[in-house]
């Protein structure tokens, strides 16, 4: 694993440490919160640019809001083991600046740094 990339992992570690104290729980690069009565759940996913090489590393958050009940588009509307995203978008358009944000991570790169500027833009 490259330096770059054991920052990035350290910075996903950190951001779930940060959502499991409010009841979020990760799955691969995901972190999703159950909400009552268990139909519907937020989910915050790490997404890495496809341009990302082992030198540099861009990312952003997809935030959405799922539930287990199919689209109107389906035939039918039965519950089904999948989640299906009904609202979503990159955690930039959700922010005050209404835009796409990416961070960057490269060698000089603060880890601790970039974490607790995501952790901040999570916890807004």
């Amino acid at each position: 694993m490259s330096p770059v990339q054991q920052k990035y992992e350290i910075i996903v570690e950190e951001a779930g440490k940060f959502l499991a104290s409010e009841e979020f729980r990760r799955a691969g690069r995901c972190f999703h919160k159950l909400l009552p009565p268990e139909a519907v759940r937020w989910s915050i996913c790490f997404q890495k640019s496809r341009y990302s090489t082992a030198e540099k590393i861009k990312f952003t958050l997809e935030v959405a809001a799922e539930w287990k009940r199919r689209p109107a588009s389906c035939e039918d509307w039965e519950p089904q083991s999948t989640w299906y995203t009904g609202i979503g978008s990159r955690i930039g358009y959700i922010m005050p600046k209404k835009e796409d944000t990416w961070w960057d991570i490269d060698e000089g790169t603060p880890a601790e740094s970039l974490s607790h500027q995501i952790n901040v833009v999570l916890s807004s």
